[in-house]
């Protein structure tokens, strides 16, 4: 048993790493597209669609939700345990709260009517 709650947090922790890696590639693109496109009128931006938003909302809130419920009832009794555990929750709510701040800015297209 206690090894699967290592694989556990080690796959929960894998997974919010590649969230905010893919995340960050967004975030990257469109500081890239304002940059270079700046100047030309309307400046650079990237579309994020509505679908792939609803489903990268789901499936992250979905996760961060395991993760949190896996941090408070699976977390060894130990300090570092319990704070190794809340990492990937934290992960998770930062990828969220970035996709969000990036859906909104001027630097989206995608959602504009």
């Amino acid at each position: 048993m206690k090894r699967a709650k290592w694989i556990f947090i080690v796959t929960l922790l894998g997974v919010a790493i590649l969230q905010n890696y893919l995340v960050g590639e967004r975030v990257h693109a469109a500081i890239f597209q304002w940059d270079h496109f700046k100047d030309y009128g309307g400046g650079g931006s990237i579309s994020l669609g509505r679908q792939t938003g609803f489903v990268f909302y789901a499936l992250s809130s979905l996760c961060a939700a395991v993760s949190a419920y896996s941090a408070r009832k699976l977390a060894p009794q130990t300090v570092w345990g319990k704070r190794l555990f809340w990492v990937p929750t934290t992960l998770f709510s930062v990828g969220i709260l970035a996709y969000t701040v990036l859906a909104l800015s001027p630097l989206n297209s995608g959602w504009r009517p």
